[in-house]
Protein backbone atom coordinates (compact mmCIF):
# COMPACT_ATOMS: atom_id res chain seq x y z
CA UNK A 1 0.00 0.00 0.00
CA UNK A 2 0.96 3.52 -0.49
CA UNK A 3 2.84 5.56 2.67
CA UNK A 4 -0.60 7.60 2.98
CA UNK A 5 -2.88 4.62 3.72
CA UNK A 6 -0.01 3.06 5.70
CA UNK A 7 -0.34 6.58 8.32
CA UNK A 8 -4.15 6.03 8.51
CA UNK A 9 -4.15 2.37 9.16
CA UNK A 10 -1.52 2.75 11.74
CA UNK A 11 -3.59 5.87 13.11
CA UNK A 12 -6.99 3.49 13.47
CA UNK A 13 -4.89 0.67 15.05
CA UNK A 14 -4.24 3.09 18.04
CA UNK A 15 -7.54 5.08 17.95
CA UNK A 16 -9.30 1.46 18.29
CA UNK A 17 -6.64 0.18 21.02
CA UNK A 18 -6.14 3.30 22.92
CA UNK A 19 -9.18 5.91 22.13
CA UNK A 20 -8.22 9.16 20.17
CA UNK A 21 -10.29 11.65 22.34
CA UNK A 22 -12.07 13.17 19.60
CA UNK A 23 -16.19 13.79 19.33
CA UNK A 24 -16.30 10.92 16.61
CA UNK A 25 -14.54 8.36 18.86
CA UNK A 26 -16.07 9.03 22.41
CA UNK A 27 -18.73 6.88 23.12
CA UNK A 28 -22.65 7.69 23.77
CA UNK A 29 -21.76 8.03 27.60
CA UNK A 30 -18.96 10.74 26.93
CA UNK A 31 -20.47 13.22 24.84
CA UNK A 32 -23.56 13.21 27.15
CA UNK A 33 -24.30 16.52 30.02
CA UNK A 34 -22.10 17.97 32.31
CA UNK A 35 -22.87 15.49 34.96
CA UNK A 36 -22.01 12.65 32.62
CA UNK A 37 -18.79 14.14 31.59
CA UNK A 38 -18.38 14.91 35.36
CA UNK A 39 -18.12 10.77 35.51
CA UNK A 40 -16.32 9.81 32.53
CA UNK A 41 -12.84 11.71 32.48
CA UNK A 42 -10.20 9.82 31.04
CA UNK A 43 -12.36 7.05 30.08
CA UNK A 44 -11.96 6.85 26.89
CA UNK A 45 -8.47 3.94 27.28
CA UNK A 46 -11.00 1.83 29.05
CA UNK A 47 -14.04 2.29 26.74
CA UNK A 48 -12.04 1.26 23.95
CA UNK A 49 -10.92 -1.79 26.19
CA UNK A 50 -15.10 -2.89 26.77
CA UNK A 51 -15.39 -2.15 23.40
CA UNK A 52 -12.62 -4.74 21.62
CA UNK A 53 -14.42 -6.95 24.84
CA UNK A 54 -17.50 -6.67 23.03
CA UNK A 55 -16.55 -7.74 19.72
CA UNK A 56 -14.57 -10.60 21.33
CA UNK A 57 -17.37 -12.10 23.06
CA UNK A 58 -19.38 -11.39 19.74
CA UNK A 59 -17.72 -12.73 17.33
CA UNK A 60 -17.10 -16.22 19.81
CA UNK A 61 -19.28 -19.14 19.28
CA UNK A 62 -19.22 -21.04 22.60
CA UNK A 63 -20.18 -24.25 21.20
CA UNK A 64 -16.83 -24.87 20.13
CA UNK A 65 -14.06 -25.01 22.28
CA UNK A 66 -11.51 -23.41 20.02
CA UNK A 67 -12.96 -20.29 20.00
CA UNK A 68 -13.83 -20.39 23.75
CA UNK A 69 -9.77 -20.77 23.85
CA UNK A 70 -9.23 -17.68 22.02
CA UNK A 71 -11.51 -15.58 24.03
CA UNK A 72 -9.92 -16.09 26.95
CA UNK A 73 -6.49 -15.29 25.16
CA UNK A 74 -8.08 -11.86 24.44
CA UNK A 75 -9.24 -11.44 27.90
CA UNK A 76 -5.94 -12.82 29.20
CA UNK A 77 -4.13 -9.83 26.70
CA UNK A 78 -6.87 -7.17 27.17
CA UNK A 79 -7.40 -7.19 31.35
CA UNK A 80 -4.52 -9.35 32.72
CA UNK A 81 -1.41 -8.66 31.05
CA UNK A 82 -2.05 -4.82 31.21
CA UNK A 83 -2.89 -5.26 34.47
CA UNK A 84 -0.41 -7.31 36.24
CA UNK A 85 2.59 -5.38 34.11
CA UNK A 86 1.95 -2.17 35.61
CA UNK A 87 1.82 -3.90 39.30
CA UNK A 88 5.16 -5.73 38.77
CA UNK A 89 7.11 -2.70 37.49
CA UNK A 90 5.88 -0.45 40.58
CA UNK A 91 6.70 -2.95 42.93
CA UNK A 92 10.26 -3.73 41.18
CA UNK A 93 11.13 0.09 41.74
CA UNK A 94 9.94 -0.49 45.38
CA UNK A 95 11.71 -1.81 48.15
CA UNK A 96 8.99 -4.11 49.54
CA UNK A 97 9.48 -8.15 49.49
CA UNK A 98 6.09 -9.59 51.20
CA UNK A 99 5.29 -11.75 48.36
CA UNK A 100 1.58 -12.08 50.19
CA UNK A 101 1.03 -8.48 49.88
CA UNK A 102 2.26 -8.33 46.18
CA UNK A 103 0.10 -11.02 45.37
CA UNK A 104 -3.17 -8.95 47.31
CA UNK A 105 -2.25 -5.80 44.69
CA UNK A 106 -2.37 -8.00 42.02
CA UNK A 107 -5.71 -8.82 42.73
CA UNK A 108 -6.66 -5.71 43.92
CA UNK A 109 -5.69 -3.99 40.55
CA UNK A 110 -7.05 -6.60 38.48
CA UNK A 111 -9.85 -6.36 40.01
CA UNK A 112 -10.01 -2.17 39.93
CA UNK A 113 -8.33 -2.60 36.32
CA UNK A 114 -11.96 -4.54 35.30
CA UNK A 115 -14.27 -2.20 36.57
CA UNK A 116 -12.47 0.54 35.10
CA UNK A 117 -14.22 -0.13 32.16
CA UNK A 118 -17.63 0.41 33.19
CA UNK A 119 -19.18 3.92 34.16
CA UNK A 120 -20.59 3.92 37.54
CA UNK A 121 -19.23 0.39 38.56
CA UNK A 122 -15.72 1.93 38.45
CA UNK A 123 -16.75 4.50 41.17
CA UNK A 124 -16.36 1.52 42.84
CA UNK A 125 -12.84 0.81 42.55
CA UNK A 126 -11.82 1.28 46.11
CA UNK A 127 -13.89 -1.31 47.41
CA UNK A 128 -11.59 -4.08 45.82
CA UNK A 129 -8.30 -2.55 47.46
CA UNK A 130 -10.12 -2.54 51.04
CA UNK A 131 -11.40 -6.41 50.16
CA UNK A 132 -7.73 -6.83 49.28
CA UNK A 133 -7.03 -5.69 52.74
CA UNK A 134 -5.23 -2.81 51.12
CA UNK A 135 -5.95 1.18 52.07
CA UNK A 136 -8.49 2.27 49.82
CA UNK A 137 -7.09 5.45 47.91
CA UNK A 138 -10.01 6.31 45.59
CA UNK A 139 -11.22 9.39 45.81
CA UNK A 140 -13.98 10.19 43.41
CA UNK A 141 -13.83 11.29 39.67
CA UNK A 142 -10.68 12.88 38.47
CA UNK A 143 -13.15 16.13 38.11
CA UNK A 144 -14.18 15.91 41.36
CA UNK A 145 -10.61 15.19 42.90
CA UNK A 146 -9.77 18.89 43.43
CA UNK A 147 -12.55 18.84 46.39
CA UNK A 148 -11.09 16.39 48.24
CA UNK A 149 -7.56 17.83 47.88
CA UNK A 150 -8.47 21.09 49.10
CA UNK A 151 -10.53 19.75 51.91
CA UNK A 152 -6.80 17.70 52.79
CA UNK A 153 -4.90 21.05 51.99
CA UNK A 154 -6.82 22.93 54.44
CA UNK A 155 -6.93 20.30 56.72
CA UNK A 156 -3.16 20.22 56.52
CA UNK A 157 -3.18 24.39 56.63
CA UNK A 158 -4.98 23.90 59.60
CA UNK A 159 -2.29 22.39 61.53
CA UNK A 160 -0.63 25.03 61.75
CA UNK A 161 2.86 23.48 60.91
CA UNK A 162 4.44 23.11 57.18
CA UNK A 163 5.26 19.97 57.28
CA UNK A 164 5.49 16.97 54.80
CA UNK A 165 2.48 16.45 54.78
CA UNK A 166 1.29 19.84 53.89
CA UNK A 167 3.69 20.65 51.16
CA UNK A 168 2.15 17.59 49.20
CA UNK A 169 -1.65 18.20 49.97
CA UNK A 170 -0.65 21.95 47.98
CA UNK A 171 1.62 20.29 45.74
CA UNK A 172 -1.64 17.99 44.81
CA UNK A 173 -3.97 20.67 44.92
CA UNK A 174 -1.67 22.78 42.06
CA UNK A 175 -1.52 19.81 40.07
CA UNK A 176 -5.26 19.79 39.26
CA UNK A 177 -5.29 23.71 39.30
CA UNK A 178 -2.27 23.89 37.20
CA UNK A 179 -2.25 20.67 35.03
CA UNK A 180 1.60 19.90 35.65
CA UNK A 181 2.18 16.26 37.03
CA UNK A 182 1.67 16.59 41.07
CA UNK A 183 1.76 13.11 41.49
CA UNK A 184 5.46 12.15 40.30
CA UNK A 185 6.90 15.31 41.92
CA UNK A 186 5.29 14.16 45.50
CA UNK A 187 6.94 10.55 44.41
CA UNK A 188 10.30 11.72 43.23
CA UNK A 189 10.62 14.07 46.81
CA UNK A 190 9.57 11.29 48.96
CA UNK A 191 12.56 8.88 46.87
CA UNK A 192 15.12 11.72 47.40
CA UNK A 193 14.10 12.43 51.04
CA UNK A 194 13.91 8.67 52.00
CA UNK A 195 17.58 8.10 50.24
CA UNK A 196 19.01 10.89 52.18
CA UNK A 197 17.68 9.54 54.91
CA UNK A 198 19.38 6.20 54.85
CA UNK A 199 15.57 4.90 54.41
CA UNK A 200 16.54 3.19 50.86
CA UNK A 201 19.08 2.90 48.35
CA UNK A 202 16.83 1.52 45.67
CA UNK A 203 17.04 4.20 43.01
CA UNK A 204 13.65 3.14 41.57
CA UNK A 205 12.32 5.17 44.91
CA UNK A 206 13.35 8.26 42.43
CA UNK A 207 10.06 7.09 40.19
CA UNK A 208 7.76 5.64 42.63
CA UNK A 209 8.30 7.11 45.88
CA UNK A 210 8.64 4.83 49.05
CA UNK A 211 5.16 5.61 50.62
CA UNK A 212 2.58 3.54 48.39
Amino acid sequence: MDEKTAVRQADQAVIDAQGSGQIKDLAAIQRGGALLKLFTNFYSFFNTTFNLTSEAVGRTDFKKPGQVGLLAVDFLLLYSVPAALGTLLKWALSDKDNEDELLRQLIADQLTFIFGTMVGVRELAGMARVAAGLPGDYTGPASMRVVSEIVQLTKQAGQGEADEAFWKALNATGGILFHYPAGQINATADGIVSMAQGRTDNPGALISGTQH
